[in-house]
């Protein structure tokens, strides 16, 4: 009993292609359990393109490839013209260069690698090289990183960490889009030593110019300043310029003078107001 075929795959002429198509092919004769070379040629012709179906005339000097070749000639050309031999240093080096396209997923770039990979003949473990083709291409740069620390046995655990980074990246993104940056995200933050414990360093005090407090908890807020002698902060942060007076003399001294002084002009005005008729 012959049953229905299926949807036949087609071959266009793409060598990358031919293992693959060879494979559904010979898959689909089996199932349509088709056994006479007559009908296997048919089915043959029926799934390739009119591009392989020239080069098969071609190759069987002009002849009608239709009635005059018998099937097992027609595959025989066939893997003779698109079954290549890989030279292996290209295949190494096809294989090495592979870098993850933009667009492409991960389960989309390890498919790929294990694809090329088949290919190529190892001195060492197949799987292990795959991985390590794996990290070394993959696209982003934080992620790579990642992935470069450990000496995978196989694609598949480098996979599982790449998607869940690649996860770990898009929900960070979402998140930190919605909310504000605090003052602790704000603040500048120090390694210390390498040894991954982290300092965050306040405002500096406009009092005393330090960092290790605010203004407002600063010891020197009541103190008056000896080069101005304003209060609320020391010398060595002072912003003002004094005069040549007040800078030979201390700031007691220089509180008692202006307070003199202000006595003196106030006394002549009185007297000269006696003495008047």
């Amino acid at each position: 009993m012959t049953l229905p075929l299926p949807a036949l795959p087609q071959f266009d002429g793409n060598e990358e292609d031919f293992p693959a198509w060879l494979a559904q092919f010979s898959s689909a004769l089996q199932y349509a359990k088709v056994e006479k070379p007559e009908e296997k040629r048919n089915l043959l012709l029926m799934c390739i393109s009119q591009r392989v179906v020239r080069t098969l005339i071609s190759v069987c000097n002009q002849k009608n490839v239709a009635t005059e070749v018998d099937f097992d000639e027609l595959m025989l050309q066939l893997t003779l013209n698109y079954r290549t031999t890989p030279i292996q240093l290209a295949e190494y080096n096809r294989l090495f260069s592979l870098r993850q396209q933009p667009g492409q997923s991960a389960r989309e770039f390890a498919s790929q690698i294990g694809h090329v990979a088949g290919y190529c003949q190892f001195p060492i473990d197949l799987k292990r090289v795959q991985a390590i083709v794996f990290s070394m291409g993959f696209r982003d740069d934080n992620i790579r990183s990642q992935l470069i620390q450990k000496d995978y046995k196989s694609m598949e655990p480098a996979l599982q960490l790449a998607r869940q980074l690649e996860s770990l990246g898009i929900e960070t993104k979402r998140t930190s889009g919605n909310r504000p940056a605090n003052s602790t995200e704000l603040a500048d933050v120090k390694r210390v030593g390498g040894t991954g414990a982290t300092t965050t360093t306040s405002p500096q005090c406009y009092r005393c110019g330090r960092t290790n407090h605010t203004a407002a908890n600063c010891r020197f807020k009541e103190e008056y300043c000896r080069n101005c002698d304003k209060k609320g902060h020391i010398a060595a942060v002072c912003r003002s310029t004094p005069n040549q007076q007040q800078q030979k003399q201390p700031p007691t001294q220089q509180r008692q003078q202006s307070s003199g002084k202000k006595r003196n002009n106030q006394q002549p005005h009185k007297s000269h107001q006696r003495s008047t008729p």
